[in-house]
C-alpha cells in the first residue's frame, strides 16, 4: 500500500474515534452529513469536524458570523466524463443552537470544464485551484450573486502540457452555478469552469440548488428556481472561509491532469512524483 492510501485508511479507521470523541471536547454535537456518496461519509465528518473544533481560522469564521464552506471532490455523484458533478459541497453555519450543516449539495465540482484546453480560457493556460482554505467574499458572477475566493493558488495547464503545470495566482476565482449540466464540447466558445467551482444542477438555465446555496451562505434572500439571486450584501464583503480537499479523488485528478500534475493541485509534488 502506498503513502497516500496508507494516509487515508489511516483517516478512515480514526473517523468514527474521533466523532465519538468531540461531544467531550466542543459544546456542540459533532456535525454529520447526509449527501456524501457512498464509503465518502466517515471521512468528510472527520475533515468537518476537524476544522470547526480545532482550526482558529475556521473557529474565528463561524464566531464572528461567517460560513465555512466544503468542498470534497470524490464525495459527490458518481465521476463522469461529460459532468463535472464529483464533489459533495457543505455549508456549516453558527446557529442559536450550535454549529449546523445548513446545506449539502451532491452535483458540485472544483474543477474546469476541459482543464487543459486554452480555448476554454481566452487562449490562455486554464487555472484549476489548488486544494486548501481561502477566504470568501462577495462578488456577482453575470451580475447573479456569487463567491469570489481569495488569494487564489492555482495550476495553470493548457494543451501542450502533458506533465506538471505551473504554480500561479489568480483573480476572478468564483463559486457560481453552472449553464449546463453537460460540460462544454471542445471548440466551444462557452464553458460552465474555465477555473471556478460550480455548485448544482441547472434547468432552464437556472439553477434552484444554487439559489438555496446562495440564500445558505448569506449572499441572497429565498429566490424563486426560475431567476438568479440578486447580492443583497456590498460587493467584496467577507462572507467566510473555504476548504478545497481532493483526498478521495486522486486517481480522478490523474485521469485529467496526469499523475505530476493530480499531485501538484494536491500539494504533494515531493511525494508523488519522486
Amino acid at each position: 500500500m502506498d503513502d497516500r492510501r496508507c494516509r487515508f485508511a489511516l483517516r478512515g479507521l480514526f473517523a468514527w474515534l474521533l466523532i465519538l470523541l468531540l461531544p467531550s471536547f466542543s459544546h456542540a454535537e459533532p456535525l454529520s452529513v447526509t449527501m456524501a456518496r457512498e464509503g465518502t461519509q466517515d471521512y468528510v465528518s472527520l475533515v468537518i469536524n476537524s476544522a470547526v473544533s480545532e482550526d482558529e481560522r475556521f473557529e474565528s469564521c463561524l464566531e464572528n458570523g461567517g460560513v465555512c464552506v466544503f468542498f470534497f471532490e470524490g464525495a459527490g455523484a458518481d465521476a463522469d466524463d461529460w459532468e463535472r458533478r464529483y464533489a459533495l459541497c457543505v455549508v456549516v453555519r453558527r446557529t442559536e443552537a450550535g454549529d449546523r450543516v445548513v446545506y449539502e449539495n451532491d452535483f458540485s465540482t472544483t474543477l474546469p470544464d476541459r482543464p487543459k484546453d486554452r480555448m476554454s480560457n481566452g487562449d490562455k493556460p486554464v487555472p484549476t485551484l489548488m486544494d486548501g482554505v481561502y477566504p470568501l467574499s462577495a462578488v456577482t458572477h453575470s451580475e447573479y450573486a456569487a463567491l469570489n475566493v481569495q488569494d487564489a493558488r492555482v495550476i495553470r495547464f493548457d494543451s501542450g502540457d502533458h506533465l506538471n503545470g505551473y504554480a500561479d495566482t489568480a483573480e476572478g476565482i468564483h463559486i457560481h452555478r453552472r449553464v449546463s449540466n453537460r460540460n462544454s464540447n471542445p471548440g466551444n466558445s462557452w464553458c460552465n469552469s474555465s477555473g471556478c467551482l460550480l455548485v448544482g444542477r441547472v434547468s432552464g438555465g437556472k439553477s434552484a440548488e444554487y439559489n438555496a446555496f446562495a440564500q445558505a451562505v448569506g449572499l441572497s434572500g429565498k429566490t424563486a428556481a426560475f431567476r438568479d439571486p440578486r447580492l443583497k450584501v456590498s460587493k467584496g464583503t467577507p462572507m467566510g472561509i473555504l476548504l478545497v480537499d481532493r483526498e478521495l479523488a486522486f486517481d480522478y485528478l490523474v485521469s485529467l491532469y496526469g499523475r505530476p500534475g493530480a499531485a501538484r493541485l494536491m500539494g504533494r509534488e515531493e511525494q508523488e512524483t519522486r
